[in-house]
């Protein structure tokens, strides 16, 4: 049984994968500015969510409340294109189905699989997205799906390849930790928020306490981590809000928490719900009426956690958060910039 007082570290790829049974697969298109993440388990995974955002695209999460009898995932999409996305899940739902993955069906030849799937808006960030008749995300869900793999990189790249974070590029980030070797949280993030990722006047990341050994790579800009404290932060300082009227339902930050420690669909519910302080530690605004916010969490349930469980959820749902904070802060620091959107790097050093 997992001891939380152990050890505690980055698993051995820093990445959501470092829990058992997962692989990430991306697809780009860099003309249309896009893309699709797809998180494909090899074993049974359970799920829950919680939406905070007041502007969600997405499918099947209705499943995913502990009050419905599904709870099994046979994978979760992340994708740009806000509806059009949504075409990734069908068809990766239309692939699977047809290998017989999914909930059987009997004297059938194909499944029903469960896919929860969550869209982010990047459909203003300049790329050409004048297709017709067909939008590209069916064949960007189907290349995601079989690019699935172990390790794979960060920033431009799946579903961040279009994705805006305040003033800055944003993009995918993950981290992970593991305590003793044995229990292991994986956290996997789109960062296309409305909100700012770094505090006004600084080129400091509101995520920046939580990261650990070097992890940003930031080293080189942050020589002074020491700032003046400011009397009053303008909530929409770095904002897309700042000089500009947006519109609703154009920004959203989607992650997925992972771990193989044993919960139930409540207890997941809870842990997601705990792991939206991720979020807070590193974006400002965030869970705005113009975002879609959600964070999925699962758990392959390999690992016993210490009784009494309303503790260990505690302490589990705080380093999740701590997790999620660092993976934001990777996502950003890993994006390229586009046509006219700086990425962090790219603002703060030329």
């Amino acid at each position: 049984m997992i001891n939380f007082s152990g050890k505690k570290y980055p698993g051995k790829n820093n990445l959501i994968t470092d829990v058992g049974g997962l692989m990430v697969g991306n697809s780009e298109d860099e003309d249309i500015i896009t893309g699709v993440t797809a998180l494909v388990p090899s074993q049974k995974f359970i799920a829950s969510c919680d939406i905070r955002g007041g502007a969600p695209a997405s499918r099947e999460l209705d499943l995913l409340d502990p009050i419905n009898t599904v709870n099994e995932i046979n994978a979760l999409v992340i994708s740009g294109g806000s509806v059009y996305g949504l075409d990734s899940a069908s068809a990766i739902t239309s692939l699977i189905g047809h290998k017989n993955i999914g909930y059987k069906i009997d004297g059938s030849p194909i499944s029903a699989p469960i896919i929860p799937t969550a869209c982010l808006f990047d459909l203003k960030n300049g790329g050409n997205k004048n297709w017709d008749p067909i939008s590209p995300y069916y064949e960007l869900g189907i290349e995601a799906y079989k690019n699935a793999k172990i390790e794979f990189p960060l920033g431009n790249y799946g579903a961040g390849m279009g994705a805006i974070a305040g003033k800055l590029k944003g993009g995918i980030g993950s981290a992970s930790l593991t305590i003793d070797e044995e229990l292991v949280i994986g956290a996997l993030v789109v960062v296309n928020s409305i909100g700012s990722t770094v505090i006004p006047g600084t080129n400091i990341l509101w995520g920046s306490p939580f990261e650990i050994n070097n992890e940003f790579n930031t080293s080189n800009i942050l020589s002074d981590r020491s700032y003046k404290k400011l009397s009053f932060i303008n909530a929409l300082k770095d904002t897309k809000l700042e000089n500009t009227a947006q519109k609703p339902r154009e920004n959203t930050t989607i992650a997925i928490i992972a771990t193989n420690a044993d919960l139930n669909t409540v207890e997941l519910k809870r842990l997601a719900i705990m792991s939206q302080a991720g979020l807070a530690r590193s974006i400002r605004p965030i869970n705005t009426p113009l975002d879609g916010d959600i964070i999925f969490t699962i758990s392959n349930n390999n690992i016993k956690i210490p009784e009494p469980r309303e503790n260990s959820i505690t302490e589990l749902g705080t380093l999740a958060a701590d997790t999620l904070a660092r993976a934001i802060g990777r996502a950003i620091c890993n994006a390229e910039s586009i046509k006219n959107i700086k990425s962090y790097m790219d603002f703060y050093t030329k």
